[in-house]
């Protein structure tokens, strides 16, 4: 027996060298396989017309006088020139969400000034608006390391398009108090770019025009012809079709974090800073390194990078067909990709260090995209409801009345895949969307800080 086991332990040894000594021409077989199927993979993808690359995010040219965003930076000029105060901009924000009400003069007399301080920018906003093209320019050749310095920027122009609507509702014009609304719920338009901050920087905005609206609502009545035609405008908004080319640009955006490793003389530290925040980063930031791969990578880091991306393409693939379904259906959906991402946690080889890092994103976009869908269908469904009672006196009895009276079929809630809910209060009504928790609240307004457990409301009281 002992003989036998000091064979069996010689042979073990043996085929345990014999292995150490084959493993780089396996890695260099295994990295050769993965490189292959990878950029078969890319292949499939390009020959349906998505982007491989981050060149190909850009919009083909547009002439100067059809590009909003000319105007819109014309206007972040004139707001820099109005040079708010910290102080002021919280007064901005106070007086669009109706924290603080315009029915002290002093309050009153302090707005004024600061309208007629950003009176230009207003106007560009509104010409913007208007335009039908917007487009930044950006170097999308940046990959991972391209900032969207315009963003921030358009939230203000949206929390001060709220505050003239503010202001005009106080100073009795309703019809343009909801005309300012609209413009602020087509400004999301302006940061419709195929990435994922685009798509949520375009929800704030509905958000934010969604409060100044909901107030004008409550307690006044525009007119029949401002009604219909501003519902048509906010039911014109399309925001599924800008989250899937949002996804597919993330797809892309990902496949340029891969070079970002795979172009590094280090790829560990090219991992590292993979997560962190750029302003964080290593002064190496973008541009030193072309994408590409560095000189002497090894094969076991061609095998790793090659197989982390093709799990990547092909979680993302799985994320783009289901852009186009609504939330409520996604996460019906077994094994979720938050699933799937976790079991990528397991011990594996190579590991998929990468795909872990940048999938966990997009888990709660979608959730945010219909809650935004939500808010503008309220907004439109009010706004016939608004049309009715200025040509009948009085709210419809059911939404069926109401679809009698616009002559077409109403939209439906997200969260649930029926219709709004609606009911006739006193001389007002309620209406109400799931939200983003899909459950029936009861029109429970939410709670501060708990807005994803409760009820999308819009409540008026005349």
């Amino acid at each position: 027996m002992g003989r036998k086991l000091l064979r069996a332990g010689k042979w073990t040894l043996f085929v345990l060298a014999a292995l150490l000594a084959l493993s780089p021409f396996i890695l260099v077989v295994l990295a050769g396989q993965a490189e292959e199927r990878l950029d078969e993979a890319l292949k499939q993808i390009a020959a349906t017309g998505d982007p491989v690359e981050m060149t190909q995010l850009a919009k083909p040219p547009i002439p100067d006088e059809q590009n909003a965003a000319l105007v819109y930076r014309q206007a972040f000029d004139e707001m820099a020139e109005a040079e708010l105060s910290e102080e002021e901009r919280k007064f901005i924000r106070d007086i669009a969400f109706g924290e603080v009400r315009l029915d002290d003069p002093v309050i009153a007399a302090q707005a004024e000034g600061i309208l007629r301080r950003n009176k230009r920018a207003l106007e560009l906003v509104h010409q913007a608006v208007e335009m039908p093209e917007c487009d930044f320019q950006r170097d999308w050749s940046k990959g991972m390391f391209l900032l969207y310095p315009e963003f921030a920027k358009l939230r203000e122009c949206s929390r001060l398009l709220s505050f003239e609507s503010m202001m005009l509702l106080h100073a009795g014009r309703v019809d343009e108090a909801v005309g300012a609304c609209s413009t602020n719920f087509r400004l999301c338009n302006a940061a419709d770019e195929p990435s994922l901050i685009g798509q949520l920087v375009g929800y704030a905005i509905i958000a934010i025009a969604s409060r100044p609206l909901s107030a004008i609502l409550r307690d006044s009545q525009p007119s029949s012809e401002v009604c219909l035609s501003i519902a048509e405008e906010i039911r014109g908004i399309e925001l599924i079709p800008g989250y899937i080319e949002a996804m597919k640009g993330e797809r892309t955006l990902g496949r340029s974090a891969f070079n970002v490793v795979r172009s590094d003389p280090d790829p560990i530290r090219g991992l590292a800073e993979l997560s962190v925040p750029l302003e964080e980063s290593t002064p190496r930031k973008a541009g030193k390194h072309p994408a590409g791969k560095a000189p002497g990578m090894n094969s076991f880091v061609k095998w790793w990078l090659a197989s982390d991306e093709l799990t990547y393409l092909e979680l993302m693939g799985r994320v783009i067909r289901e852009a186009s379904l609504p939330y409520r259906e996604v996460i019906s959906i077994e094994p979720s990709v938050d699933e799937e991402v976790g079991s990528l946690r397991n011990i594996s080889l190579p590991p998929r260090v990468i795909t872990a890092i940048l999938m966990p994103v997009f888990s709660r976009a979608q959730m945010k995209r219909d809650g935004a869908i939500a808010q503008l269908r309220l907004a439109e469904v009010s706004l016939l409801l608004k049309a009715y009672k200025a040509e009948r006196g009085i709210y419809p009895g059911s939404l069926a009345e109401l679809e009698k009276f616009v002559g077409r079929a109403l939209p439906e809630d997200p969260a649930s895949g029926e219709a709004l809910v609606y009911h006739r209060e006193g001389e007002g009504f309620l209406l109400y969307s799931w939200g983003y928790d899909l459950e029936d609240d009861g029109g429970e307004p939410p709670a501060p800080g708990r807005y994803e457990e409760s009820d999308i409301v819009i409540q008026c009281v005349h």
